[in-house]
């Protein structure tokens, strides 16, 4: 478990193939990792996200999930 800086660029649900049923039904939140490149952090259905805006910087507890090759971007979940 580690703490990242995300800079928010879009908020869509989540859908991926493979994805940890605990997260099923939830959001996903895709930015800019601080000094890592692109990352798509997966929530819980139960997590709130009202304070996630796009364009905002916040820290987020995460999990490192995997890399998605195709997309080019880590796969993280968030803790």
């Amino acid at each position: 478990v580690a703490t990242i800086e995300l800079t928010v660029s879009k908020i869509e649900r989540s859908f991926a193939i493979g994805l940890d049923p605990a997260y099923r039904g939830g959001q996903t939140i895709i930015g800019q990792v601080a000094g890592v490149g692109e990352g798509a952090v997966h929530l819980r259905p139960d997590d709130d996200v009202s304070g996630f805006e796009v364009e905002s910087t916040l820290p987020c507890d995460i999990a490192m999930d995997g890399w998605n090759g195709i997309r080019k971007r880590l796969v993280l979940n968030g803790q």
